[in-house]
């Protein structure tokens, strides 16, 4: 079977007020019900959110298929101006406290970074 080309991802962890902004993602996506951390693009392009984020990566989660290679850099940030809404990407956009990240089913990227944040204890 022939790899697809690498795709290389830039996730925001938008928190605040103890919470995280989550994305559940459409149907017609490959993880289709599935929640995620959104991408930077998407957060600024579509939800309508502007966020200023930290520089440092939070972490970066290499993800492989039999096809290819996904990487996601994540990055902790908060909201500039905006207010989250959802668009084609999502089905729901939601604020979700840290402490039951684990009660909503992860992507397959995402599921190491809600590892780490539970282990970090990030209350934000």
């Amino acid at each position: 079977m022939k790899r697809e080309k690498d795709i290389l991802q830039t996730g925001v962890i938008i928190h605040e007020n103890g919470e995280v902004l989550v994305g559940k993602l459409a149907e017609g996506a490959q993880y289709a019900g599935f929640w995620e951390f959104p991408l930077a693009d998407t957060v600024r392009q579509t939800m309508g959110v502007e966020v200023t984020k930290n520089e440092a990566p939070y972490d970066e989660v290499i993800y492989e298929t039999d096809r290819k290679t996904i990487v996601k850099t994540n990055y902790l940030a908060t909201i500039r101006s905006g207010t989250p809404k959802n668009d084609a990407t999502y089905d729901a956009v939601r604020w979700i406290p840290v402490d039951v990240l684990r009660d909503v089913e992860w992507t397959p990227v995402d599921e190491g970074t809600v590892t780490k944040l539970l282990i970090d204890g990030l209350g934000f």
